[in-house]
């Protein structure tokens, strides 16, 4: 009996000493788990705020760069305004120029635009009166042929031109607007993109 009582006491012992292992490796394992679980959280925690970072610092830049946007549109638009105030400044100072000045005004700009002389010019039924059109047309003639043109012959075409200043210099189908209206836009448009470049860019 001794010895099956030995027996049995070595086996319950084996199997106590089994079981304690199983356990402690399974408590060994739980830790482990757990460890990595609160790793993983950490860092599952960790890339939240990070991403969370992010978004805030590209919310914050994308406000800047409305204000930004903004800031520019008002500041165009306030230059438009002043571009206008200037340019009807401008119209009205032309318009009211003695006639002398009026006309070389005028013949300037027919040699600026003439391309060899021979071209019609249209001028407004008040232009012809004031200017006493035909001698106005000898006066531009005498100017270009001066600047080197050998035989210039514009002539002064019958109709009358619906503008309030300037001229259409007219050669078959083609016309040259020059009427005051028509430069002075040009010119704005082309002051207008110079400042929507230096304020946006060329995007």
């Amino acid at each position: 009996m001794a010895g099956v009582k030995s027996i049995t006491d070595r086996i319950l012992s084996d199997a106590k000493a089994k079981c304690e292992d199983i356990y402690s490796q399974a408590e060994r394992e739980a830790d482990g788990i757990r460890a990595a679980a609160a790793s993983d959280a950490f860092a599952a925690r960790e890339r939240r705020l990070a991403r969370a970072r992010e978004d805030a610092a590209r919310a914050r830049e994308r406000r800047i760069m409305a204000a930004h946007m903004e800031e520019k549109k008002v500041l165009l638009a306030a230059k438009q305004a002043l571009l206008g105030e200037a340019f009807a400044g401008a119209r009205e100072h032309i318009l009211a120029l003695p006639v002398s000045e009026y006309e070389e005004f005028l013949v300037g700009l027919i040699v600026t635009y003439s391309e060899d002389g021979t071209e019609e010019v249209l001028l407004s039924a008040k232009d012809k009166a004031r200017l006493d059109g035909k001698r106005f047309i000898n006066r531009a003639n005498e100017k270009l042929k001066r600047d080197g043109l050998a035989k210039p012959a514009l002539q002064l075409a019958e109709e009358d031109l619906e503008a309030d200043a300037g001229f259409v210099l007219r050669r078959g189908d083609v016309e040259i607007n020059c009427t005051l209206d028509a430069l002075l836009a040009q010119k704005r448009e082309g002051l207008e993109q110079e400042l929507s470049v230096i304020l946006f860019g060329n995007g």
